[in-house]
């Protein structure tokens, strides 16, 4: 087992109920591949924003079925396409943070990939982590 694999493993053994998000981007599907290694039923959880390209979706759908993926798919009750145009906040407030929260109640842990190019989304996301285990405490 490489040193990156035996760090899921001990990470993933010290939890529960564990699931990580993918975006199906080039360092979330390297991560998805070493969970499930290690965890070949961990929840792949996928943020459908209603604003993807159909080639990302046809991607996410052909690496789910190739590989078995206990995938699910977040998606906003009543998603607004074009809703960033208006108010990007409110945007990735409706079609991730509360799909995300909703979903993040039924795990105790959760893995991403961190993307250097998105410093901002990386600050989200751990706010969100923090937050998620301040409301459980």
């Amino acid at each position: 087992m490489s040193a990156a694999t035996d760090l899921v493993a001990r990470q993933l053994a010290e939890s529960k109920t564990p699931c990580v998000t993918s975006s199906f981007q080039a360092e979330c599907v390297v991560l998805v591949h070493m969970l499930r290694d290690v965890m070949p039923d961990i929840p792949v959880l996928f943020l459908d924003t209603v604003h993807h390209f159909p080639q990302t979706i046809a991607y996410r759908d052909a690496l789910a079925s190739r590989w078995g993926l206990n995938l699910v798919t977040l998606r906003a009750a009543e998603p607004a396409p074009g809703l960033w145009r208006e108010d990007n906040k409110a945007c990735c407030g409706k079609h991730k943070v509360e799909p995300l929260f909703g979903a993040l109640a039924n795990h105790d842990r959760l893995q991403q990939a961190l993307f250097a190019d998105g410093l901002g989304k990386i600050l989200e996301f751990l706010f969100l982590e923090l937050l998620a285990r301040i409301v459980r405490i």
